[in-house]
């Protein structure tokens, strides 16, 4: 690391930087939130991942970053 300091996964739903996160929709089963498709097991599977409510192309996540300074 060039700059120093602590790197931190941002990306990560369990790191001290991610917030929260927002979705167009969720799959109605709860399975599949948002912060389950930053978790870093990239798996196609229940808690692994993010799925929309049959949204298609047009879905989105929207993620909310910790105020860290």
């Amino acid at each position: 690391m060039a700059c120093g300091g602590k790197e931190l996964l941002i990306s990560d739903s369990t790191s001290d930087a991610f917030e929260d996160c927002e979705a167009s929709s969720t799959f109605p089963s709860g399975d599949y939130k948002c912060e389950f498709g930053f978790n870093k097991k990239m798996e196609d599977s229940p808690m692994c991942m993010w799925v929309s409510d049959g949204e298609g192309v047009s879905s989105w996540i929207k993620v909310n970053f910790d105020d860290m300074y």
